[in-house]
């Protein structure tokens, strides 16, 4: 029998994560997501268990040894303050 995780995938508002929701993954494998702010937004912050890890527009589970949870939250396009 083998071992299996779970992966919880959430988007805020403004934007999709992919696959979404509890994501089953075999021990060992290894998952990919992708995050899509929605038309007009961009990503504020994708947190992986808890711990903000940036922006990025995907993330890979490597080596899935245990549960966790990737969390992403996006922001209107019009509230981004551009760092010059």
């Amino acid at each position: 029998e083998s071992k299996t995780y779970t992966i919880t995938a959430v988007a805020g508002a403004n934007g999709d994560i992919s696959p979404q929701g509890a994501v089953i993954v075999g021990h060992g494998e290894s998952k990919s997501f992708t995050i899509t702010p929605a038309k007009g937004c961009k990503i504020s912050n994708v947190k992986v268990d808890g711990v903000s890890i940036g922006a990025p527009d995907a993330f890979l589970f490597g080596n899935v040894k245990a549960n966790h949870k990737i969390e992403a939250t996006f922001i209107p396009a019009s509230q981004w303050k551009k760092k010059r």
